[in-house]
């Protein structure tokens, strides 16, 4: 959880207190999780507080030098955070960080390399970046050696590569190995490419530089690698999908088939993978019953990267664009589908409790799992709606839109009835199944028809309390 402001300048106020030397151990442990891909919200936000101390503090505090680190650097703008087993092009996933450093500095890895390791290690800890940086190189050729040599070994061999799968725990991560290889071999390319454009792009139009002229230039120095810089290009982009304006301008075409064949292949592959990996992280979320706004999240995601592929090229349901877009539409939908479908049913069955126990004695009250379930399908579907652009959803919202307030107002009048025929501590519980019944109202119908609904139970259930002249005449 994210400190709030409060909790910002307790953090602030204790961070004060540390050296130098244990705020760089406390930063470089952060960083070793974020990049074994353990990133917490709340580590971003304790580095962004150490870096604003050493601001005040005038001391420089960048990224430490680790030997890890170093070896993420030549592919730190091809990560992404994905888990779900879809694999975007030119992309490593954090979760193969681990694996592959693992396997590479273990003892089957180069014994030069946990050497160098080693030294590196020492560097990081007296913070001699240039040390560090003067043995990167080394590095690099020797990870890049072991990997390729690794690689060509596998070709020719269903063992020796089901014996690497095993090592890394999986053929993504193994294939994930490769894009490393390649981005270490193309990293004074690479190094080069991020110099020449923004770090942030909020607008390609309007970006400083000569994009397309750096991208032309990481080409020529890095040949059959120009997955890779289109990958660091989409990395740094606000709106990935602007990315598409490139090929459009080169090409004074915005056919979305012509483009798919053409030396920008690699761009739209790359953009169609994010979409779909979009698509995916949506129907994970909600089949993993994710807090709406998590969901939320992923929708705009997904959302943003369909409506700006679409908008930016002209596509037909026969090209891969267009197919993946269909694809992506059918993948983020079908779970949300199935959910909503479902929605009058579940709320049935949260009420069912009380409708069979209407002429017993006690009364059970409501399920607080239930309920939240409930509560949480419902906002789902409500703060879907913006969405339903990109979205096979417009069936099962009519249904949830006529079956789901019928059934709360059929629920919710024989509560009311009830109310108004019972007295004492019976009327307590009916009123625990009020309060969700209104909860559920102002969701799905509206505050205007749950504060109806709660002014007639309240006049429901005081009709049934005895007024002060009778309670004087009983006396």
């Amino acid at each position: 959880m994210v400190p709030t402001r409060s909790g910002s300048d307790r953090l602030l106020a204790h961070l004060a207190q540390l050296s130098p030397e244990t705020t760089a151990f406390l930063v470089r442990e952060i960083e070793l999780h974020r990049h074994l891909g353990d990133d917490d919200p709340s580590y971003r936000h304790i580095l962004e507080v150490v870096r604003h101390l050493a601001k005040v503090r005038e001391y420089s505090f960048g990224h430490l030098s680790t030997p890890l680190r170093l070896f993420c650097d030549p592919f730190e703008d091809l990560l992404t955070d994905e888990r779900m087993g879809a694999r975007a092009s030119s992309r490593v996933a954090r979760t193969s960080i681990a694996p592959i450093w693992t396997w590479l500095t273990g003892p089957q890895g180069p014994e030069a390399l946990r050497g160098l390791v080693v030294a590196l290690s020492r560097a990081a800890e007296r913070d001699d970046r240039t040390a560090a940086r003067t043995m990167q190189p080394r590095m690099i050729e020797l990870v890049a050696g072991e990997i390729e040599t690794a690689l060509a070994r596998c070709a020719d061999s269903r063992k020796l590569t089901a014996q690497l799968v095993a090592i890394l725990g999986g053929p993504d991560a193994a294939r994930d190995a490769r894009t490393v290889a390649a981005a270490f071999r193309s990293f004074d390319a690479i190094r080069a490419l991020r110099a020449a454009i923004p770090a942030r792009i909020a607008d390609l139009d309007s970006a400083g530089g000569n994009i397309s002229g750096a991208l032309r230039a990481f080409e020529r120095s890095a040949p059959g690698a120009a997955g890779l810089g289109f990958a660091t290009l989409v990395s740094r982009m606000v709106f990935p999908a602007q990315a598409l304006r490139l090929p459009v301008r080169a090409l004074s075409s915005n056919v979305a088939a012509r483009i798919a064949e053409s030396g920008f292949a690699p761009l739209v592959r790359i953009l169609l993978d994010e979409l779909e990996l979009a698509a995916l992280g949506v129907d994970r979320l909600v089949r993993e019953r994710a807090a709406p706004a998590d969901v939320l999240g992923a929708l705009d995601r997904y959302h943003g990267l369909a409506r700006g592929i679409g908008g930016e090229l002209d596509t037909g349901p026969r090209d891969v664009v267009g197919q993946s877009l269909a694809a992506g539409r059918r993948t983020a939908s079908a779970a949300l589908d199935a959910e909503l479908r479902r929605l009058p049913d579940r709320i049935s069955a949260l009420f069912k409790p009380y409708l069979d126990s209407r002429s017993s004695k006690s009364l059970p009250g409501p399920g607080a799992g239930a309920v939240d379930e409930v509560l949480r399908v419902l906002t789902l579907g409500r703060d879907c709606r913006q969405f339903m652009d990109e979205l096979s959803l417009n069936e099962a919202v009519m249904r949830c839109d006529e079956a789901a307030p019928a059934r709360l107002t059929l629920i919710t009048d024989t509560v009311i009835t009830d109310l108004r025929n019972t007295s004492g501590s019976r009327q307590s519980s009916l009123k625990a199944w009020l309060e969700v019944a209104v909860s559920l109202t102002a969701i799905a119908m509206g505050d205007i028809d749950a504060d109806l609904v709660a002014r007639l139970a309240e006049v429901a259930s005081e009709s049934r309390s005895p007024r002060p002249v009778d309670a004087a005449i009983a006396g």
